[in-house]
């Protein structure tokens, strides 16, 4: 896999796999079973400068996210190496790490690998 889309992969896993955040209090009126919520986001770029693809900026929102509900993720990043193929392709397995072992996620409802 390519090293740019690579990185990209990671960085869109972690968002996915992120702990439980307690519920938000933003609600005017409280509701009995309120949606459940993934925790607050954050990402640190670790280049050294020897990185072929790093990330410039990466956002998500809603953030926290809330489940169920829509997810937007913008990404802009750079490369030291040509991308030569067009269009590019990107392949997304999610996992999460269960008692030790990491379990792919399958595809249910278009969300999962």
């Amino acid at each position: 896999m390519h090293p740019l889309m690579r990185t990209l992969l990671l960085i869109f896993l972690g968002l996915l796999l992120g702990g439980p955040a307690a519920p938000g209090a933003h609600s005017p009126k409280p509701h009995p079973h309120p949606p459940p919520q993934l925790g607050s986001f954050s990402w640190d770029n670790c280049d050294e400068g020897k990185d072929p693809a790093v990330i410039k900026s990466l956002m998500l929102e809603p953030d926290p996210i809330v489940v169920p509900g829509n997810v937007t993720v913008s990404v802009e990043g750079k490369t030291s190496v040509p991308l030569t193929s067009s269009p590019q392709k990107v392949e997304l397995t999610v996992e999460k790490e269960v008692a030790g072992f990491w379990v792919k996620i399958p595809c249910v409802e278009r969300l999962g690998s």
